[in-house]
Formats: C-alpha cells, structure tokens, sequence
C-alpha cells in the first residue's frame, strides 16, 4: 500500500494499490525498448508448457518480466536470420601488425 500525505493541506488522502508487478515491468521495460529506438508490436505465441515454466523460473530469479526474455529471444532469432544488403568491413587489424 502506498500513502501520499500532501504536506500544505494536512490530509492524507485514501492508500491506493501498486500496480501488479507484471504491468509495471511492462511499461518499464516498453520505455527501456522506446528509448532504444525499438517500436513494439504485441503479438501471441503458443509455447511448450515446460519451456513457459523455465522461462518463468528465469523471470523471478533475474528480477526480469516473462516478456522481456521472450522479446530478448525474439529479437536474437531475429537478428540470426537477418539478410544484409551491405558486405561487412574489413577486419580491423591488431595493431603493430605487419610492422
């Protein structure tokens, strides 16, 4: 329960209730990808029952949101099946190399 006592009129207005944790994690972790430069778009997966239990075991031991490690997935699957237009640089070399 959370209180807020406004200091100039003398009253303490009614508790209010926290939001649940899975939509405060939502919102904080939306802001973290909309400063990243990242749009979300929701969207629904079907997992393997005993995957949704790892990933919920992961979720609480890391402090983190459910969602969070799915979009983490999503977002390395992504970036593995990704086609490049441009060809990568040169490697850089290691410096004193062929000197």
């Amino acid at each position: 329960m959370v209180t807020d006592r406004v200091p100039d009129l003398g009253v303490t207005p009614e508790p209010r209730q926290e939001p649940a944790t899975g939509a405060r994690d939502w919102k904080r972790s939306a802001a973290r990808d909309t400063m990243r430069g990242m749009t979300l778009k929701r969207t629904t997966v079907h997992v393997d029952a005993e995957d949704l239990r790892v990933i919920e075991e992961a979720a609480t031991r890391e402090g983190t949101s459910v969602s969070e490690i799915i979009r983490q997935a999503v977002h390395r699957a992504a970036l593995t099946r990704r086609t490049w237009t441009e060809p990568l640089p040169p490697p850089a070399r290691p410096s004193g190399a062929g000197e």
